[in-house]
């Protein structure tokens, strides 16, 4: 397959895993529980919500693998663009399979412990594995998201690898991902580890990666491969 069409593939990729990582999120998930809420609710959450928990295990799985797919895309174009780039366009790639086996860990996390066992587990640690996954899946995550972020914004504003509205929502969730990641150090309110501000890193991320998907879908002219200068005749 020419480089091209596995970029185009590789954008299709990008939206699926948009679609499987936001469907899970928002329906049939129910009330989450809040920061505030003793230990008891977050285990009969879980509970009440055992097909729902494990459905979005599944989904999520499934985009961190199109998640690799995608940053594959985006590795081929920054290289295609320019060769010179390859060590920026390794290091992205890098970044998005450090993201996407995070990904997996902390829904592993999650889909055992809501599996079979939270039912005879305390609610004291049930609440404990819920927090050492929030910490990996939005602190630990969110850092990692932030430099990849970075990086593509890097190659779409300066390298000019990708279009600049690439390099703008990058930027963005480059910064929403690191405020997210800070959440680590409050235990209470919207700006919390357990808090309503995730879902404000969530929708930027997502519409980060639906700008990156667009872009390797329809490239600009800003994605054509640089051209070396010509040189002078006598």
């Amino acid at each position: 397959m020419h480089d091209r069409n596995w970029e185009r593939v590789a954008g299709y990729a990008g939206l699926a895993a948009v679609i499987l990582f936001v469907v899970p999120t928002f329906v049939g998930t129910g009330t989450f529980p809040k920061p505030s809420d003793p230990d008891t609710v977050f285990k009969s959450y879980l509970v009440a919500h055992h097909s729902a928990v494990m459905r979005a295990v599944w989904f999520n799985s499934m985009a961190a693998v199109l998640v690799l797919w995608l940053g594959s895309g985006v590795r081929s174009t920054i290289t295609r663009h320019d060769d010179t780039e390859a060590s920026l366009a390794t290091t992205v790639f890098a970044f998005f399979v450090a993201a996407a086996v995070t990904l997996g860990i902390s829904f592993a996390l999650e889909g055992g412990l809501a599996y079979k066992a939270v039912a005879n587990t305390s609610p004291s640690t049930v609440r404990a594995l819920n927090d050492i996954g929030s910490v990996i899946g939005t602190t630990f995550l969110g850092v990692i998201t932030a430099i990849a972020a970075a990086l593509v914004a890097v190659a779409a504003l300066s390298s000019r690898a990708l279009p600049a509205y690439v390099g703008w929502t990058a930027a963005a969730a480059a910064a929403a991902n690191l405020a997210g990641s800070l959440t680590i150090f409050t235990n209470k309110g919207f700006y919390s580890l357990e808090g309503a501000f995730g879902f404000v890193s969530l929708i930027v991320t997502m519409i980060w990666l639906i700008s990156l998907s667009v872009a390797l879908i329809r490239p600009a002219e800003a994605t054509a491969p640089a051209m070396a200068p010509a040189m002078p005749t006598s």
